[in-house]
């Protein structure tokens, strides 16, 4: 995916600069109540403070799309943190959507 995004040039590769602390938890669980994007938002998720956002264009790649929330928590997280737009491409749609 990175040589995906090194390619088209006009988006910085900001994967080394971004990270959960419980991605795994985040995506998979939703018990006590909790919605995924509560989950997520509990997560840890972080973006390198070092790496400038402002102004520029992201371009999101995921693996695999169920329902977009996270894709739309990463987006959301990254234009508070500068970003002027966000792109997402996701490979595969999920079957089931829960």
């Amino acid at each position: 995916m990175r040589d995906i995004a090194a390619r088209l040039n006009r988006f910085p590769d900001i994967s080394s600069a971004v990270c959960w602390a419980d991605k795994q938890h985040a995506a998979k669980n939703t018990e006590d109540g909790m919605t995924k994007f509560e989950m997520l938002e509990h997560s840890g998720f972080a973006i390198d403070s070092a790496v400038d956002l402002k102004n520029k264009s992201v371009l999101l790649i995921d693996d695999l799309y169920r329902s977009g929330i996270t894709m739309q928590y990463i987006a959301m997280k990254l234009k508070e943190a500068g970003a002027s737009r966000v792109f997402g491409i996701a490979i595969i749609k999920g079957l089931r959507n829960k």
